[in-house]
């Protein structure tokens, strides 16, 4: 069973630090690493962690022509993760992550171009021909401004037609609504996010009984995923079906443990895919995407996280039903 994950909106991540940051001035920074990156791509190194060598990862990234070679060679040398790579006619982005002494972060994005209607097609063409029957497929991250709805539709159905044994997104914004009524098997996002596809006006909130009948009436839409993980920071995580609500706090871990809480989320979808690999029940899964998402917590790389720190977490998390 392969595991392959889409990200459309890939980046060169570039962290930095410096003892403190101040807007307008000049200063010296230290560049700790340069890394093929993405949140598809993040999974992708993550789910190597805490597969072991033998299994099959496969990151698909809709990436610049100028560095694909690079960025399939680092995904390689890095975490033994196989690159399949649609080319595009515009540069990679860059992402930039400043980390000050004091732990704070500053983020600098930047967006790629609009995607063509050729590049677009091209896209298709390899997200099909990289789908196997039996994969477990994650599509992850937004994708570039100005991406046809239609194109994100059909990423959806290719991987259902091509025989998916499961189909999730960890997505946001456009493609968030695209996946939630896709008939996939579930979608994550944060309470914010997540909240706002539910049309709610606050975050999700468990404890809430309105927004938990807001949860079971999304359930009946047309096309509702099968499943909904939240995340929800220094919270934990919940779980969600049509007969499941089950929440996870994260254990609790020494301040000088925490180097970035970037590609956080990313390692904890990598725990979802691995449980669903191995059939995992409600409460099992969510363990995973607990322990993951708090192991990353370690590590300025944003697909870097230490199993054997994973392992230990499962052991302190327990679900449970919220009251």
């Amino acid at each position: 069973m392969r595991f392959v994950t889409l990200t459309l909106h890939p980046a060169i991540d570039r962290i930095l630090r410096v003892a403190t940051l101040v807007p307008g001035d000049t200063f010296d920074a230290q560049v700790e690493l340069t890394v093929p990156s993405g949140k598809g791509v993040n999974t992708a190194r993550s789910l190597r962690h805490v597969t072991g060598p033998r299994s099959a990862i496969h990151a698909v990234a809709w990436i610049g022509a100028g560095e694909s070679a690079w960025f399939a060679r680092e995904l390689s040398r890095l975490s033994k993760v196989c690159a399949v790579l649609c080319q595009r006619d515009c540069p990679t982005r860059l992402a930039n992550t400043i980390l000050e002494t004091s732990a704070r972060e500053t983020h600098i994005k930047e967006s790629m171009a609009t995607p063509s209607p050729r590049e677009a097609s091209a896209l298709l063409r390899c997200w099909s021909a990289a789908i196997r029957p039996g994969d477990i497929v994650a599509v992850c991250g937004s994708a570039p401004r100005g991406t046809k709805a239609e194109t994100l539709r059909r990423v959806f159905n290719l991987a259902r037609e091509r025989k998916a044994a499961a189909v999730i997104a960890d997505t946001n914004g456009a493609a968030l609504e695209i996946a939630g009524a896709a008939g996939i098997d579930g979608i994550k996002g944060n309470a914010a996010e997540i909240g706002a596809w539910l049309g709610l006006s606050a975050a999700l909130d468990p404890e809430n009984q309105n927004h938990r009948r807001a949860v079971q009436a999304a359930f009946e839409r047309r096309g509702a995923p099968k499943s909904i993980v939240v995340t929800m920071g220094p919270r934990g995580a919940m779980y969600l079906t049509r007969d499941t609500l089950l929440l996870a706090e994260p254990p609790r871990v020494a301040k000088n443990y925490i180097v970035t809480t970037t590609g956080c989320g990313d390692a904890a979808t990598a725990g979802w895919m691995w449980a669903l690999r191995d059939r995992s029940d409600d409460a099992e899964l969510l363990r995973r995407v607990v322990a993951c998402g708090t192991a990353k917590l370690n590590s300025a790389d944003p697909g870097s996280l230490q199993a054997h720190d994973v392992h230990a977490f499962l052991k302190r998390i327990s679900p449970k039903k919220p009251s």
